[in-house]
């Protein structure tokens, strides 16, 4: 079970994980992490120093930095924040993001063509599981992640990007259970997971009109 308490500090939204979790992420202060207590989608303005921002947080949470995932926008975090829920061929996912789209890129015959603009702004996405993954799982969990975040921008914004330059993900998986071994496209957890993803973006480009 999934059981995810979300929170408004000032202008960041925290998720209190209820269980024993795990996961992988690609932010700042990510990797594997093998217990996960919080997710926090963190505002920062232009200039911003990482390691005063860590700091910031550590003193403001009073927690183990250690044990949370830490996403970083210059988005107003509660007004672009949005979540989902997938209950897919019997697996829970449930994906918590940030939708900012000032920096966008696009992949086109091998070379990346990025409209950078001089805020930072990105899409920042967490995905909850409610299975067991052993750590290849875990690993192939954050390609379909990408994968589906990728293509799903591409097909809803007509093509305009993939996502933006800054653009940071995770998987959070439960740490009880028997262990998945697979979470690719094919599998019931891949499914889920990219359904979710799916949703929540067209959530996230229609609350910020984006038009094909």
């Amino acid at each position: 079970m999934l059981n995810i308490d979300t929170l408004s500090y000032d202008n960041d939204v925290v998720l209190d994980i209820n269980y024993r979790a795990r996961g992988i992420s690609t932010t700042f202060n990510g990797g594997a992490m093998p217990n996960i207590s919080r997710v926090i989608h963190h505002h920062v303005s232009d200039g911003f120093d990482l390691k005063e921002e860590y700091s910031k947080l550590a003193a403001k949470f009073g927690l183990n930095l250690n044990e949370a995932i830490i996403f970083i926008t210059a988005a107003d975090v509660r007004k672009a924040h949005i979540m989902h829920e997938c209950q897919c061929n019997g697996v829970r996912a449930v994906v918590s993001l940030t939708a900012g789209f000032t920096n966008p890129y696009i992949i086109s015959a091998g070379e990346i063509h990025s409209l950078m603009d001089t805020r930072r702004s990105t899409v920042n996405i967490a995905v909850f599981v409610d299975r067991r993954l052993n750590r290849g799982a875990l690993v192939d969990a954050v390609r379909v992640v990408s994968e589906a975040k990728a293509v799903s921008l591409f097909e809803l914004t007509g093509g305009i990007m993939h996502g933006t330059t800054s653009d940071a993900v995770a998987v959070i998986a439960n740490s009880s259970g028997m262990a998945e071994s697979f979470s690719g496209p094919i599998t019931p957890v891949g499914r889920s997971i990219t359904m979710a993803v799916f949703k929540a973006l067209s959530d996230a480009v229609k609350l910020k009109n984006i038009s094909p």
